[in-house]
């Protein structure tokens, strides 16, 4: 592998990352979304909260733990989210490239990692266990990817575990995606039972000891039952009720730009990458069963192996395809497609180089819409941070100069201003919803908490006034709306139709 250009294409990463993520010259762009729920996990466990016990939290204790452990060490500062991001960005990018110069040549070395940093990262930037856990998948992949010694096998199954502990739902597939491909390689070049058997173990050894030893004192805090509810039986009857969280999200979410020079190649990018998976994976078994026996052997286990991880991807967003989790999942499937277009043709050059100049206008022109898009600096208790979104820029403006920090607010619609302005949420959910996501016994605790803590304001999104259709006459909120109209009043409404509603 050239060194000289794999040195090039992570200094070209960095700059697009940091540019993505700061805006210049070292202002850091604080993005909502996800990331906050798990910044404000960490934020009440450092205040003594236990997860799982004292709040309510989905996935396992990974990203909590992690954004617990940089919080200890440098304070609650707004710029974390932002460096972790290009931390991980600049990771993936590296992996990718040393996983696709085991099965492409040339140039096509370095087009799946350009591709998924400009079209993927570039476009899902949430610092959330997301990125995490492929990492960690993505990392298994690179150790089997040679040969499958023992102690790799450890080693791939104890990356498994490390997801499992940010992502159970990538985690688990991951693992059972590697030993689905220990027992096919073993079967297919006849080594035998003992072989299989042998790293089959280890895969899972590695894989338990990691995740055990993690979770247990997590358990032990929390206790079984609180631990159980919230990761299993939770997720398991309500999580589909939150519209984010099923099948309709499946190719909803639309770029849209005021220009249509930029909407045309935006919903270019966005269909390429919805088409992607698993297509991408389904093509490829087809291609491997008809040249099973002409493909040479080393080659042909490499890509069933991503192939196979691939899958294991897929499986894990399937039930809720939003763009965020497609595209973050995205990378196997474009090693494959760098590995078909890898080959003489006239449609697959033009191929390489569409996604090539696709890439490197990306590259060019999305940071310089973040550099110009961005409002601030704005100082916060947490630093001064940058802020896209208008409405979002002027509803922390307008909370920095009525609230302190420590001070209760209750920010119903997404949480995102607990951790950037150091204020505490009386609820033990980061937001709220109409629909079942949001049990009775969350209400009743916030609204103990209200009354003991006299919360003086309320950010409340108008859409929490309408249940939806098909809600089947269930109202979580109806009790809250109730104290609200007895205890508060309206002195404020954002331009996303967001209100304060302050106490009497």
């Amino acid at each position: 592998m050239p060194k000289k250009q794999a040195a090039c294409l992570l200094l070209a990463s960095l700059c697009f990352l940091y540019l993505q993520t700061f805006l210049l010259p070292c202002v850091p762009i604080y993005q909502g979304d996800n990331a906050p729920f798990f910044l404000l996990d960490a934020a009440r466990m450092l205040r003594g909260e236990v997860i799982y016990r004292d709040f309510s939290e989905l996935t396992f204790p990974g990203m909590p733990a992690l954004n617990f452990l940089l919080l200890g060490v440098f304070g609650m500062r707004a710029w974390i989210p932002a460096a972790t991001l290009v931390c991980v960005g600049l990771g993936l990018t590296q992996l990718s490239v040393q996983i696709a110069r085991r099965v492409v040549s040339g140039p096509s070395i370095f087009l799946p990692g350009v591709v998924y940093l400009t079209l993927a990262i570039g476009n899902a930037l949430d610092d959330t266990h997301h990125w995490f856990s492929i990492l960690a998948c993505m990392g298994a992949v690179a150790v089997l990817l040679e040969d499958r010694r023992p102690v790799r096998v450890v080693l791939a199954g104890t990356l498994c575990g490390i997801a499992t502990c940010f992502t159970q739902s990538r985690g688990v597939p991951a693992v059972c995606a590697l030993a689905a491909f220990l027992l096919w390689e073993g079967h297919r070049q006849r080594l035998g039972h003992g072989w299989w058997m042998k790293r089959v173990l280890g895969l899972f050894a590695g894989f338990g000891v990691v995740t055990v030893l993690f979770l247990a004192g997590f358990v032990w805090k929390a206790g079984w039952a609180n631990f159980a509810y919230c990761t299993f039986g939770f997720v398991a009857k309500y999580y589909s009720f939150f519209h984010r969280n099923n099948l309709s999200v499946y190719m909803v979410d639309i770029p849209v730009f005021g220009s249509l020079l930029l909407s045309i190649p935006a919903l270019a990018v966005w269909l390429f990458i919805y088409l992607l998976a698993p297509l991408v994976y389904l093509l490829f078994l087809v291609r491997w069963w008809r040249s099973r026996e002409r493909d040479p052997q080393p080659l042909s286990s490499r890509l069933m192996l991503i192939n196979l991880m691939g899958l294991a991807f897929f499986v894990s967003i399937a039930s809720a395809p939003n763009w965020f989790r497609v595209a973050s999942s995205a990378l196997p499937g474009l090693i494959l497609l760098a590995w078909f277009l890898d080959a003489p043709g006239k449609l697959k050059r033009m191929a390489r180089w569409t996604l090539w100049g696709v890439s490197i206008g990306t590259g060019i022109v999305t940071p310089m819409i973040t550099q110009l898009s961005a409002q601030g600096p704005l100082q916060t208790p947490t630093g001064r941070v940058a802020v896209v979104d208008t409405d979002r820029y002027e509803k922390y403006r307008w909370l920095l100069r009525r609230t302190s920090p420590h001070q209760y607010v209750l920010d119903a619609g997404n949480g995102n201003a607990y951790f950037l302005l150091k204020l505490l949420d009386p609820a033990p959910v980061p937001f709220l919803t109409l629909s079942a996501y949001t049990r009775p016994e969350q209400v009743s605790a916030l609204l103990s908490t209200l009354g003991q803590q006299k919360v003086e304001y309320i950010i409340w999104p108008v859409e929490l006034d309408v249940p939806p259709s098909g809600n089947q006459g269930s109202d979580p909120l109806g009790p809250l709306r109730a104290y609200m109209r007895k205890n508060y009043f309206v002195v404020r409404t954002f331009g996303d139709d967001a209100q304060v509603w302050q106490r009497k």
